[in-house]
């Protein structure tokens, strides 16, 4: 079995055959054994792997390189994510706090709107009884009447119960 230097030198000499470049040297069939960076020159060679010394050396800089690399943008990815996440996790409180403030905005419009439309319905139930003739008992029933009516066409317009 190869250690873990041998097969990072294997994959940087098959990614450096399909890149187009050269490799300096030539893998002639490697076996299954134990190998350690102490021996992988001398095993490299006894199975046929010829090479230029500065070239491997070259090969496994650019190998712990690209590792280097990658590790530091395993790390980006990561502080990215527990950025995102963080700043995701924020504008969810957010919205649920705006959604909790737009509900209670929309009870007090309603509450308004409620008030507005009783005062509108009293001073019609006004005019109403000042513009009728008679006794008291029938000005009050008339303006009682008027102010009913007027309030309640006037709930069911705000609130859109006429659509429905």
């Amino acid at each position: 079995m190869l250690d873990h230097r041998a097969s990072r030198i294997a994959i940087a000499l098959i990614w450096l055959e399909f890149s187009g470049q050269r490799p300096a040297c030539v893998l002639c069939g490697v076996e299954d054994s134990n190998m350690s960076s102490h021996n992988a020159d001398w095993q490299l060679q006894m199975r046929g792997v010829e090479f230029e010394r500065g070239k491997i050396l070259d090969l496994e800089s650019r190998v712990d390189w690209s590792e280097r690399l990658v590790s530091q943008h395993e790390h980006d990815i990561k502080q990215t994510h527990y950025e995102v996440a963080s700043k995701s996790a924020h504008l969810e409180k957010q919205i649920a706090s705006l959604e909790k403030r737009i509900k209670r905005s929309e009870r007090l419009i309603v509450l308004l709107s409620d008030i507005m439309i009783a005062l509108i319905a009293v001073l019609f139930a006004g005019l109403v009884a000042a513009s009728l003739h008679g006794n008291i008992p029938w000005k009050g029933f008339g303006a009682l009447t008027a102010f009913v009516a007027i309030f309640f066409a006037g709930i069911s317009v705000s609130r859109g119960y006429w659509l429905k």
